[in-house]
């Protein structure tokens, strides 16, 4: 979660927390109203925790809007109580008022729901407007009562006021329990995607308690429910708590942008720059002089390049996943170990791999592993490496993880990772290495056991690295939803960019007969090598005008030189964020074919629609996998579909991965008003 804003979330809780035990203490005791000058103040300090965490405009002047409409219901509830008299026209009328809350904040929460991550399309804005007209056609009848009386019939006899309801009441009610309800429906469906599953019963508890608490008020006739005599809440807490809480909630997960979570979003983009700093200047270095060598000197300077390359790339795979979750499967760190071996293979270097069970392990711990892998490769190893991997949990939920590697290091060879030298971090992560030495061989080991259910090891406490406490936890949902395109290219482009440049690399390396024209030229790898860097040192270049065809062009030669044809029909997308995902989609299909069929054809189809395009993927081969599981290059591109309101279904068995795209570019400039 959010680190900054989870101190927020914190002081509302237990503010509302003390005041609330006050509310119901106050009947004990002579002094009345603290309670209310004391929501009054913590609606303030909400509005004034909005102003500069809010980026969007929309958003942001509807929250405030309601914490406003609130204050004014706390104000006229002190004045109703403390000033007015009754049976004056100024009571009537502050009863009247007490509606304005139950009908405004129920608008403005289904207009902010039914905004966030949405396509900006005619459709919806015709919807919010025709909410808003309804809004305002019962405010008007509230405020017109003592014309119609078809709110409230209000008589005095004896002394005492009198009053029953009439069928505006119950239209309030049922408008506000109807768009209170397909508010949060619609924010549970904000939160499908896969990486918020365990975060959206969050808002859902919230919404779950405050209509149990406006349930239980009105079963007890329209009062306060008591307990030994004590007046427990009344409805204006409960409508303050339901429109605050959920949308504070939603900040707190990421389903709505927060400048918080976009710092540390930036934090997280360039934190993968700046601890591969290394690594990419030396694939820099390697490129540089690569562009002048010819014959085996090239070759070995690409298996160099590759094996940097393959870890990068893996690397950044393994952040975005950490990024989403906080936690890594072990299967993920044997997938990254598995891909650099290939590649330190065909360099010449004797590799061997085992692994044994599978479990979640912290994203710090799991990183360092395979930083350390790789340090041992690049700095140790000289001609030989074999790598096991032990992951176990045990019937009491403890979790055993290790980490073995086996290689022709020279005498002496100490560890320079700095995660895994550092004594806090190891400590934290219940972590410990140990260097032995026998024979021509040095066995390093990296151990760790904790308790499946240990809070300490999955707090992240600060530590070397590139990571710092509570940097990881709710992250996927706002990139996919929140904060727009931009961002999850800048991360998935480190991913994406190099796969390609691996993948013709490998062809290149392996490929001995050329009679057939389908080995890559040397020229093809210095051009591939050299946009893959650009892309990870400067990101995507936004600057540069160059058409959709153009870029299918391109993507079709790319396909060409890593030994694929690509067979397309229907029309390409001309939507630019729209083109973006459909030239990714294609990009990991090509991927898939090469690595995981026997195929040699991607065949794609794409419809256009009305309702926007349907893309169709498969090959002509055969899979060459027993077992089939999401993740890599699928996973990332589900992420960037759902990020533009698409939808993607994969059937393994034949291969066939059908992607539905709207048919307009959702992102356009949120700071131009309503």
């Amino acid at each position: 979660m959010v680190s900054a804003r989870i101190r927020t979330a914190r002081i509302i809780l237990i503010w509302l927390i003390l005041t609330e035990t006050w509310n119901i203490v106050s009947n004990l005791v002579p002094i009345r109203n603290l309670s209310t000058i004391s929501y009054i103040a913590l609606l303030m300090f909400w509005i004034f925790s909005l102003r500069d965490e809010i980026p969007n405009p929309y958003i942001r002047r509807r929250l405030i809007a309601g914490a406003v409409t609130l204050i004014i219901l706390m104000v006229v509830r002190y004045v109703r109580y403390n000033i007015s008299v009754t049976g004056s026209d100024l009571y009537r009328y502050l009863r009247y008022a007490y509606y304005l809350p139950s009908i405004l904040t129920a608008y403005l929460s289904i207009s902010i729901a039914l905004y966030i991550g949405s396509r900006e399309n005619g459709r919806q804005r015709k919807a919010v407007k025709i909410l808003g007209y309804i809004a305002c056609i019962l405010i008007l009848l509230v405020f017109t009562n003592d014309i119609h009386h078809k709110l409230l019939n209000i008589w005095y006899e004896d002394g005492k006021e009198h009053s029953t309801s009439g069928p505006v009441f119950y239209i309030i009610m049922v408008w506000y329990v109807l768009t209170v309800l397909i508010s949060f429906a619609v924010i549970l469906y904000k939160c499908r995607v896969k990486e918020a599953v365990l975060h959206w019963r969050l808002p859902a508890t919230i919404g779950l308690i405050g209509m149990a608490l406006w349930a239980a008020y009105y079963a007890n006739g329209g009062s306060s429910p008591h307990l030994f005599g004590l007046s427990l809440y009344n409805i204006q807490e409960v409508t303050m708590f339901m429109f605050m809480c959920t949308w504070d909630s939603c900040i707190l997960i990421g389903l709505i942008p927060s400048n918080s979570l976009i710092k540390e979003r930036e934090w997280i983009k360039e934190g993968i720059r700046r601890n591969l700093v290394n690594e990419l200047d030396h694939i820099s270095r390697i490129y540089t002089r690569m562009q002048s060598e010819e014959g085996e000197v090239f070759r070995q300077s690409l298996s160099d390049i590759c094996c940097v390359g393959a870890y990068i790339k893996r690397r950044a795979n393994l952040e975005l996943i950490a990024d989403e979750r906080g936690y890594l499967s072990t299967a993920e760190l044997s997938l990254a170990i598995r891909e650099s071996f290939d590649y330190y293979a065909i360099a010449g270097i004797s590799v061997g791999y085992e692994e044994t069970g599978d479990v979640m392990a912290p994203a710090p711990l799991v990183i360092s592993a395979y930083e350390l892998f790789e340090e041992i490769m690049q700095k140790a190893c000289r001609s030989a490496c074999y790598v096991k991997i032990q992951a176990t949990e045990t019937d009491d939920a403890q979790i055993r993880f290790n980490m073995i590697i086996e290689t022709d290091a020279e005498p002496g060879y100490t560890i320079r990772n700095k995660s895994i030298s550092d004594a806090g971090f190891m400590a934290a992560m219940n972590s410990r290495v140990d260097i032995k030495e026998q024979d021509d061989t040095t066995n390093i080991v990296l151990s760790s056991g904790y308790s499946k259910y240990s809070k300490k090891i999955y707090k992240m406490p600060p530590f070397m690295g590139g990571y710092r406490q509570n940097s990881f936890g709710v992250y996927g949902l706002a990139v996919f939803l929140s904060l727009n395109e931009q961002l999850l290219k800048e991360k998935i482009s480190v991913h994406d960019s190099l796969g390609r440049s691996l993948l013709m690399s490998k062809r290149y390396l392996t490929i001995k007969d050329v009679s057939d024209g389908s080995k890559p030229s040397k020229e093809d790898i210095i051009t591939e090598w050299g946009r893959a860097l650009a892309v990870i040192e400067d990101g995507y270049d936004t600057s540069v005008s160059t058409t959709v065809v153009e870029e299918y062009d391109k993507l079709i030669a790319r396909a060409k030189s890593m030994g694929i044809d690509i067979v397309l029909t229907g029309s390409i997308p001309k939507e630019p964020v729209i083109a973006e995902v459909v030239d990714s989609a294609i990009t990991v299909h090509i991927t898939n074919v090469i690595k995981h069929t026997t195929g040699k054809r991607a065949l794609i189809d794409i419809v256009d629609s009305e309702d926007g395009y349907v893309l169709t993927l498969r090959n002509d081969g055969r899979s060459l996998e027993t077992e089939h599981k999401e993740s890599g290059g699928l996973k990332n591109l589900r992420a960037r579909v759902e990020a533009v309101g698409g939808s993607m279904n994969v059937d393994y068995e034949p291969f066939c991965l059908r992607i539905k795209l709207p048919v307009t570019d959702i992102y356009s400039d949120t700071s131009k008003g309503d």
